[in-house]
């Protein structure tokens, strides 16, 4: 909640000024002088202070000056005559957030608001971040360092206790003890010590190394086999000069990683084809239709339909139509480019993206498709064949149109006889 303590000795004013300021806040508290002001603050904590200077019992600078004695971040305004330059000059002292002179223009008065409660809203979403994300690192099972390469800086609470359970070790002479953490053994990542750690780290992801490896013998004697990661950032401090910083990450190899592969194959695949499902599918597409659109490629997708899959179904039973699937599904792959994305679209539909494709040249490839499936693919005595509906992307169409598009064209191929191939115009 959005709150506001404006202090005004003036009647007319203050009541005029708080039907604005009741627009842009959420509470507000209105006082008359300095010690109302002070005793309203010291009782709600608002956050932002908007206060005239000239005021009798107590004047705005001393209420103030209170007010940051006890909260020296406390945001404030002041409005004042053009008269009140010594005034004017301890509200510089006092590091305020504006000085507005009378007659005040409510609507640059309503910005500078507006940007308090942006920069509060920023500052409260900051702090969140970092406690969530110290809250992550402290009580995630993966072991996290930092280090500005003289000195280990952080260590997370699993790196801790797995590698000092005795809690003896400080964190000024950790980077020293980091040598004795990793061992020697085939095909893992090592080194003496934490500088050229990290210069191997580099050079083999240089080469192209996507996941690497380290033997790690901790203090209980019993060796262990980590995925590291290292990653070199830089905080700016002053023109041109940047702190740098390092983070590393080690990640136990055991059936967590296992299971994550796996968790990530079943979202991404349909279970039954073993090909992309539609979730993939949307995914890669928008990404072609994005670089189809920003660079003018050609972009074509096909809708491929088993025919009369309802009678295999209806006549030789769900396991034999599950088993069609599965076979046409394998057909496909070895058919479709490398450079296309085959997916099973929903019940007996695939589709077929074909980034950089012309409509016609779509129609020869998914012609040759079609014929293939015709030829080699049957079961018990019946011939499966498929109908196919083409669209390519025309410039500044919407994602859903050509969907659609292409959608209508299969079925005017399913309409027209089925076993064919149709275009959209």
């Amino acid at each position: 909640m959005n709150t506001i303590l404006y202090v005004e000795d003036e009647a007319d004013v203050r009541e005029g000024f708080a039907r604005a300021l009741n627009r842009v806040c959420d509470k507000l508290y209105l006082a008359a002088d300095g010690q109302q002001g002070l005793e309203l603050y010291r009782q709600y904590q608002p956050d932002i202070v908007i206060s005239d200077i000239k005021m009798p019992v107590k004047n705005g600078i001393e209420m103030v000056r209170d007010i940051i004695q006890e909260n020296p971040g406390q945001p404030v305004l002041f409005t004042s005559a053009h008269s009140d330059t010594e005034y004017f000059l301890h509200a510089i002292e006092m590091q305020v957030e504006g000085y507005l002179l009378k007659p005040v223009n409510k609507q640059q008065l309503k910005q500078k608001i507006k940007a308090i409660f942006k920069s509060k809203q920023q500052q409260q979403q900051l702090a969140l971040q970092r406690q969530i994300i110290q809250k992550i690192i402290d009580n995630h099972s993966n072991m996290t360092l930092v280090t500005d390469f003289n000195e280990v800086l952080y260590l997370s609470e699993s790196f801790r206790k797995f590698f000092d359970p005795a809690n003896t070790l400080q964190l000024d002479s950790f980077k020293q003890e980091m040598a004795q953490l990793f061992c020697e053994a085939d095909q893992c990542l090592y080194a003496p010590d934490l500088d050229e750690l990290y210069s191997q780290y580099q050079r083999l992801k240089r080469q192209g190394a996507q996941t690497m490896v380290c033997a790690v013998n901790p203090y209980n004697g019993l060796e262990h086999f980590f995925q590291i990661e290292m990653q070199h950032f830089e905080i700016p401090i002053e023109e041109n000069q940047q702190n740098h910083f390092c983070l590393l990450h080690l990640y136990d190899i055991t059936d967590i990683e296992k299971q994550k592969e796996n968790a990530l194959y079943e979202a991404e695949h349909d279970h039954l084809t073993g090909i992309y499902n539609r979730r993939k599918f949307e995914e890669i597409f928008a990404y072609e239709f994005r670089q189809s659109q920003r660079y003018l490629f050609p972009l074509s997708m096909a809708i491929m339909d088993i025919d009369h899959f309802k009678k295999i179904n209806d006549q030789l039973g769900h396991a034999t139509g599950d088993k069609v699937l599965q076979q046409l599904a394998r057909r496909l792959l070895q058919r479709v480019r490398k450079t296309d994305t085959l997916a099973r679209w929903g019940g007996e539909e695939f589709a077929l993206i074909m980034p950089k494709t012309e409509q016609h040249s779509a129609r020869e490839i998914c012609d040759a498709i079609r014929v293939d499936i015709m030829q080699h693919l049957s079961i018990e005595n019946r011939q499966i064949t498929i109908s196919i509906g083409i669209a390519q992307l025309r410039q500044d169409e919407k994602m859903p149109d050509f969907f659609n598009r292409c959608d209508e064209v299969l079925y005017q191929a399913k309409q027209n006889g089925r076993n064919q191939v149709a275009l959209a115009k």
